[in-house]
């Protein structure tokens, strides 16, 4: 196959760039003790996910894997007793990210099933209300207080949540994710998490760019060929 310079120079961005798929949490620490993460699918069902303070939403596998509408309940507390920490891949050997999109979908029953009630100014839900708090961090302690170790990165606001995930981009290292309950919090319960994605940076440029140099001499030695 012959190609230009420009559709080399395009083939050998795509191929250093790559596209990446979504990898959710496999694991989580939702109880802010030293008991350590959980891990495993939710046996719950969304219709089971009954009034605010239903034990079954206090079960942390509600958050692990893709959006399915059970989700977990963060208390009215704040950390470490309001905060959920998540790690992806082998909870043993968890998966570092050089940094990446994260996705948090939330779930408030109330906007999903009436739009009208996402206030378009403040983000929130009218009526519930919730905010939490995103963090990451590159190591972390069962128990730990993620407010005092981790990196903040924003506010989630649960009427931005319907609909899909707000996804916030992180340009430093991490390897866990947490989301802490926010200041503002509906009745006896907390912020809802139905999941948390990451989707990875591509590659460093540093690694396009020497892909895009070798691809440019790779023409150029072709083009000299031709003129031999």
């Amino acid at each position: 196959m012959n190609l230009t310079l420009p559709t080399a120079l395009l083939a050998a961005a795509t191929m250093a760039t790559g596209a990446w798929a979504v990898t959710y949490a496999t694991a989580v620490d939702g109880d802010g003790d030293a008991a350590g993460f959980v891990t495993g699918t939710t046996p719950f069902t969304p219709g089971q996910m009954g009034p605010d303070a239903d034990p079954d939403r206090r079960d942390g596998r509600n958050a692990l894997g893709a959006p399915d509408a059970v989700f977990l309940s963060l208390t009215g507390g704040r950390a470490p007793l309001g905060q959920a920490v998540f790690s992806f891949g082998d909870p043993l050997a968890p998966t570092a990210f050089d940094g990446g999109m994260i996705e948090v979908t939330e779930v408030t029953y109330s906007c999903v099933n009436d739009p009208s009630l996402i206030d378009p100014v403040t983000g929130l839900c009218n009526g519930f209300p919730e905010t939490a708090e995103l963090y990451v961090g590159a190591s972390y302690t069962p128990g730990e207080d993620v407010t005092q170790s981790f990196t903040r990165i924003g506010t989630l606001f649960n009427g931005h949540q319907i609909g899909g995930a707000l996804a916030a981009t992180v340009n430093v290292p991490f390897t866990y994710v947490a989301v802490v309950n926010g200041d503002i919090t509906s009745l006896s319960d907390g912020f809802d998490i139905d999941a948390v994605g990451i989707t990875p940076v591509p590659l460093p440029a540093g690694v396009t760019l020497l892909a895009l140099s070798l691809a440019g001499l790779g023409v150029a030695r072709v083009s000299r060929r031709r003129k031999g």
